[in-house]
C-alpha cells in the first residue's frame, strides 16, 4: 500500500481554507467569517481513516461525518464532511500532475457555470516541507448570491492531492 503523506497533507488544506475563508474586507453576503469556520472547524474531533479497495492510499482525516471515498479512472474522490452546507471534496491522483494545471481545470470546471468571477487569493508555499498552491475564487449566482471558491494542490512523491469546497 502506498501511504501518501495525505495525514500531512490535510493539514495543509485545512490551513489554507480557514485562511481564506474571509478577505480582509468586510464580510459580503454568503462569505462565512473566520470566527465561524475556526468554531466549525473545532467541531472536527473526530478521526477516520479513509483506504482507496485496492489499497492506493490510506489517510486518516477530521471530518464531522466518515468521508466516502469513490474509485475513478487514474483517481479516486474523497468526499468530506466538515459541517458545512457542502463537503471538502479531495482527489487523489494516481499520478504526478502540474499543480497550476491542476487546479485551474478543477476550479474553471465549477466557475463556468457562473458569469461573474474574480480571483480573491492565490497562494503558494509549503506547510512542514510540502509544496501547495492555493486560489480562492468569488462568484455571483443567478440569485444575486455569493459564494467562494477554495481549491489547493499538494504535488506528493509520485501522485497528487487536490481538494476543493465551495462556501454558496
Amino acid at each position: 500500500m502506498n501511504k501518501l503523506h495525505i495525514d500531512t497533507a490535510v493539514p495543509v488544506i485545512l490551513s489554507a481554507w480557514l485562511c481564506g475563508c474571509t478577505s480582509t474586507g468586510d464580510i459580503t453576503p454568503g462569505q462565512i467569517s473566520l470566527q465561524d469556520a475556526l468554531a466549525r472547524e473545532a467541531t472536527l474531533t473526530e478521526s477516520y481513516t479513509v483506504t482507496a479497495a485496492d489499497r492506493f492510499f490510506s489517510a486518516t482525516v477530521s471530518s464531522s461525518a466518515s468521508p466516502a471515498v469513490t474509485p475513478h479512472e487514474g483517481f479516486y474522490q474523497i468526499s468530506i464532511p466538515i459541517d458545512a452546507e457542502i463537503p471538502a471534496e479531495c482527489f487523489v491522483y494516481k499520478n504526478a500532475l502540474d499543480s497550476a494545471t491542476t487546479l485551474r481545470s478543477l476550479l474553471n470546471g465549477m466557475l463556468d457555470d457562473f458569469s461573474r468571477t474574480r480571483i480573491l487569493k492565490i497562494d503558494a508555499g509549503t506547510f512542514e516541507q510540502l509544496p501547495y498552491l492555493y486560489q480562492e475564487s468569488q462568484y455571483l449566482t443567478e440569485q444575486r448570491a455569493v459564494g467562494v471558491l477554495k481549491g489547493i494542490v499538494v504535488p506528493l512523491d509520485s501522485s497528487t492531492l487536490a481538494c476543493i469546497h465551495d462556501e454558496p
